[in-house]
């Protein structure tokens, strides 16, 4: 936690417009502190495993990946170095997500930022509720549609196999759903 602070007061994600967090996950960064993801739920052990050691068998590190320290965040560590190494190779951190997406398995919602693309935030889900909304010019993402109080003009759930994309274009912020291939499917 104290990574991501100090990383988030180096680099301040955009004033009001995007960010990450209240989803109930631990926050986890990638090596160089460039990816954040949030993860709520539980990641199965099993596509974790074989990640930590594909992982584990490029940095050399005995028996865990160096720099993942065993405990709650080590699972949002080891997705959000799967994130970065996609993104390096794809370099559309919503790609990079739905790379990473069709590896995973079991009940959690992730939420994933990038340096790279500070505007952007990008979410997906499986076996856990991801909602995006609507309303006031803002767009939110949550696990329950009933997180917007003041009452949320459209909402949708993401589905186990999409991707939702928030990302700030000048001054609004616009969303869309992919589904496994990158076909829009909302709105």
């Amino acid at each position: 936690m104290e990574r991501l602070r100090e990383e988030l007061e180096r680099r301040p994600l955009p004033a009001g417009m995007c960010g990450i967090g209240g989803l109930g996950g631990v926050p986890g960064l990638d090596g160089a502190g460039r990816v954040a993801v949030v993860l709520a739920g539980a990641v199965d052990a099993g596509a974790l495993a074989g990640a930590r050691e594909e992982l584990w068998g490029r940095s050399g590190a005995p028996g865990a990946v160096a720099g993942v320290t065993p405990g709650p965040v080590a699972d949002a560590e080891v997705v959000a170095r799967l994130v970065a190494e996609a993104f390096s190779s794809c370099g559309e951190l919503v790609e990079a997500v739905r790379q990473v997406r069709g590896v995973l398995a079991g009940g959690f919602a992730a939420l994933v930022v990038h340096a790279d693309e500070p505007d952007t935030v990008v979410g997906a889900a499986a076996g856990v509720p991801l909602v995006v909304g609507a309303a006031d010019g803002a767009v939110r993402l949550a696990s329950d549609a009933g997180a917007w109080e003041d009452g949320a003009v459209e909402s949708v759930v993401v589905k186990g196999d999409q991707v939702v994309s928030v990302r700030r274009e000048f001054d609004e912020v616009r969303w869309e759903i992919t589904d496994g291939w990158g076909v829009v499917v909302a709105p």
